[in-house]
C-alpha cells in the first residue's frame, strides 16, 4: 500500500521529468548552466561568467529549459493547465 501512496507516485514523476531534463541538454552549453544554477546553486552573476555568456542569453536559455521541463510535466500530468478564453 506505501507504493501506492500518490505523495510517492508524484516524487516518482517529478524525479523523471528532472532525470529526463537532466538527460535532453547533457553535453549542451544549457546543460551546463542547468547544472551550475540549479544544482551547484550558483549565483545568475557566476554562471554567466563561468560560461562566458551574457545577460540576455543567460535568460533565453534559462527560459527554455524552464519551458520545457513544464511540458514534460504538463505531459507527466503534474501540471495542469486551465483553458484561457
Amino acid at each position: 500500500l506505501k507504493l501506492a501512496n500518490p505523495e510517492l507516485i508524484k516524487k516518482e514523476k517529478w524525479l523523471k521529468v528532472i532525470t529526463e531534463v537532466i538527460k535532453h541538454y547533457d553535453g549542451t552549453e544549457k546543460g551546463r548552466l542547468l547544472q551550475k544554477k540549479y544544482f551547484d546553486e550558483l549565483s545568475n552573476l557566476h554562471v554567466m561568467r563561468e560560461l562566458h555568456i551574457e545577460k540576455t542569453t543567460f535568460y533565453r536559455w534559462r527560459d527554455e529549459i524552464l519551458i520545457y521541463t513544464a511540458m514534460l510535466a504538463i505531459q507527466a500530468g503534474l501540471i495542469k493547465v486551465n483553458n484561457i478564453a
